[in-house]
């Protein structure tokens, strides 16, 4: 008995083993891909800021929008000394948005679930077409998320999220909602939303994210509506969600609700994607056990082909 037991001991630490070798090559197959992307558009344009930032003299006299959020310019100063190129610059970048997403997901769920829901945040296609000014913006959304979600209230992450992009200061708000959720706090939440919309900061907030854009999006009518309203029905009559959630989820809504512009609204969009892994995990645990073993290949082989076919036949091309 003692020989079967240690027997299955040897056998799932092989399988462990397995599961953390594969995990790692896809990682690395996924940073791969993502940092070789051809330098066009906004891309290339933060290929010359990394080689014009150099030191740190050069924040200081740099434009006021620079200075207000100066984490990324850092950053370029710190990978220049060290001697390091832009492609390494934005695969590190790539490690802090898995590294954060995995962290919201293991707020929730079990490593495997969390590795599940990682790997599903991987294969969605969008993150293929990120820029390193929506990616950015989508690493600055994440440590906000991950604040708002932990249990302590460890501030360095909202500070270092408002200093990455200043967009994130409009989840303000929720800091005073996260430990409890009741209809005064929401109401509260959503006259804010209202009124900083209409503010001189939000108006320089809208006025900086559109300026000098290099991208051309086009969202009109109701596919932002859509891509946020339909997840947020799915959680918000589900117990299984947590109440903090849910509040972040409708409080995206109504970002996109009040939106100022078609990019304004993509911009804050692209926030669904860093929460929709924890509805997709939480929709394959509707099933069985039997049948998630099933299911779960299946879904991810098929984003798996979607994200191969975005890559070849996308807008962007790849050094590969």
């Amino acid at each position: 008995m003692n020989n079967f037991a240690q027997k299955n001991t040897k056998i799932n630490g092989l399988n462990d083993k397995l599961k953390l070798f594969f995990l790692l090559l896809f990682y690395l197959i996924f940073i791969y891909v993502y940092s070789s992307r051809i330098l066009s558009d906004d891309l290339l344009a933060y290929s010359i800021y990394f080689q014009e930032y150099t030191n740190f003299t050069d924040i200081i006299e740099a434009p006021i929008y620079i200075i207000v959020e100066p984490i990324l310019y850092m950053f370029f100063i710190i990978f220049n000394f060290l001697g390091l190129s832009f492609r390494i610059f934005i695969a590190f970048v790539i490690v802090l948005n898995l590294y954060f997403t995995y962290k919201i997901l293991r707020n929730f769920y079990s490593k495997d679930l969390a590795v599940f829901g990682l790997i599903t945040f991987m294969l969605i296609p969008l993150n293929m077409s990120l820029s390193l000014q929506v990616l950015r913006q989508y690493l600055s959304m994440q440590i906000m998320f991950y604040f708002l979600i932990k249990k302590n209230n460890d501030y360095l992450f909202f500070l270092f999220s408002i200093l990455l992009h200043s967009s994130s200061l409009i989840f303000f708000p929720l800091i005073f909602v996260k430990k409890k959720i009741n209809f005064k706090y929401s109401i509260i939440t959503i006259l804010f939303l209202i009124v900083i919309y209409y503010s001189p900061i939000f108006t320089y907030l809208s006025l900086k994210l559109s300026k000098g854009s290099y991208y051309s999006f086009d969202l009109t009518g109701s596919v932002p509506y859509f891509i946020t309203g339909i997840p947020l029905l799915l959680v918000l009559f589900d117990t299984n969600y947590s109440r903090i959630y849910k509040l972040i989820l409708l409080y995206l809504f109504l970002i996109i609700a009040f939106a100022l512009s078609a990019e304004m609204q993509f911009r804050y969009m692209v926030g669904i994607y860093i929460l929709l892994p924890i509805i997709i995990v939480q929709l394959f645990l509707k099933f069985n056990k039997k049948t998630q073993l099933m299911l779960k290949p299946i879904f991810l082989l098929t984003l798996m082909f979607w994200t191969i076919n975005y890559i070849l036949d996308g807008p962007y091309k790849y050094l590969l």
